[in-house]
């Protein structure tokens, strides 16, 4: 588990040689505070999406961290990431609407 002032979940460090920093990612938004990456991970699962990694960004001081209401998940091919925003964007969890962006995981 990454420490300060993140926090996340992987699925699979490194696979087929390729690092995390080299894979695709996807922004989610709009995210209820008390959301995990188990959460998440059941949404991508229901519509087959094949996630490698998430991770929630937190806010605040240390011994205070609180999630941000933003995550990124990185995807295990490039295709995906197009029919994630398509499927996820505006897909409700704990009665909010997620907002997913493409993104660059650095």
């Amino acid at each position: 588990m990454v420490t300060n002032p993140r926090s996340s979940t992987d699925v699979d460090e490194k696979s087929e040689g390729v690092s995390l920093h080299e894979r695709p990612v996807v922004y989610i938004s709009n995210l209820p505070y008390e959301a995990t990456a188990p959460d998440l991970q059941r949404v991508f699962d229901k519509e087959g999406l094949d996630v490698v990694h998430i991770e929630f960004i937190k806010k605040g001081k240390p011994e205070r961290l609180q999630s941000a209401g933003l995550a990124c998940v990185t995807l295990a091919t490039a295709d995906e990431v197009k029919t994630t925003c398509q499927k996820l964007d505006g897909k409700q969890i704990y009665n909010r609407a997620m907002v997913v962006k493409e993104g660059k995981f650095e």
